[in-house]
């Protein structure tokens, strides 16, 4: 993972447990969090209480796209 992507994810999770302790305070609804969406608020809470921080990770990072075009294709494109 690229340096500023983990700076970037450990910024994300800090601010969600920020989020999250004000909300579980009563000093914010969900609704009243404005980084995201409620609904995506209590997906990432619920993660959050099931795995801690670790569950707050972007899942999507290191995996490869399945539209990513085999490399073959590329280089029959890039032949053309």
């Amino acid at each position: 993972m690229r340096r500023n992507r983990v700076l970037t994810e450990a910024i994300r999770m800090e601010r969600f447990e920020e989020l999250y302790h004000e909300v579980e305070a009563g000093r914010l609804s969900c609704a009243d969090v404005a980084s995201c969406s409620p609904r995506h608020f209590l997906r990432l809470r619920d993660r959050y209480d099931e795995d801690g921080v670790d569950g707050l990770l972007d899942r999507r990072v290191g995996r490869v796209s399945r539209h990513r075009a085999a490399d073959t294709e590329v280089e029959e494109l890039t032949q053309l």
